[in-house]
C-alpha cells in the first residue's frame, strides 16, 4: 500500500482547480484523511511524507540553471522545505536584490504553486507552507521565502 501511495504522490501533477488531487485521493483511499481532507491518521501521514522525502533525496544536490543549485527538499505535514544556493549571493541584501529585482521570488512562487502539493486539499487543511531557504557558500541560511499554500490559486 505504501508503494502505491508513494507512486501516486510522485507521479504527474494534477492541477484541477477546486478538486482533490491525486495525492488527496491516495490519502483518502488509504484512510489517512476523511472526506473533508482532515487528517485522521497522523502517524501514517507522517510515514508517507517521510517516504516521499527519502524517495527524492537521491536527486540532490542538483543544478537547476547556471547560477542555482537545489541542495535538499523535506516534505512534512507543515509544508515543503527546500534549500537552494544561488551562486555569488552571500548576504541577505544580495538575496533580496536578486529575488525581488529580477522577479525570481514570483517565479519561485509560480513554480511551487503549480505543484500537486500546492493544490492539495489535505495540505490546505493543514495550513502548510513552502519554505525556501537560500544558503550562501558557507551553507548559512541568508534568506527564507515563505509561501503559504493557501495563497496559491
Amino acid at each position: 500500500m505504501k508503494k502505491i501511495l508513494l507512486f501516486s504522490i510522485l507521479s504527474g501533477s494534477s492541477l484541477a482547480i477546486n478538486a482533490a488531487t491525486d495525492f488527496d485521493n491516495a490519502m483518502l483511499k488509504a484512510g489517512i484523511v476523511d472526506e473533508q481532507y482532515q487528517v485522521v491518521n497522523d502517524r501514517e501521514l507522517n510515514e508517507v511524507l517521510r517516504g516521499v522525502t527519502n524517495k527524492v533525496a537521491h536527486m540532490f544536490p542538483s543544478k537547476i540553471d547556471a547560477y542555482t543549485t537545489i541542495l535538499s527538499v523535506n516534505v512534512s505535514r507543515f509544508g515543503i522545505y527546500a534549500n537552494y544556493q544561488l551562486d555569488e549571493v552571500e548576504t541577505k541584501k544580495d538575496a533580496e536584490y536578486v529575488l525581488y529585482n529580477f522577479g525570481l521570488a514570483q517565479d519561485y512562487k509560480n513554480y511551487l504553486c503549480s505543484s500537486e502539493f500546492a493544490n492539495s486539499e489535505t495540505f490546505k487543511k493543514l495550513n502548510a507552507k513552502f519554505n525556501v531557504n537560500f544558503l550562501n557558500s558557507e551553507s548559512s541560511v541568508i534568506y527564507t521565502l515563505k509561501i503559504p499554500m493557501s495563497s496559491c490559486r
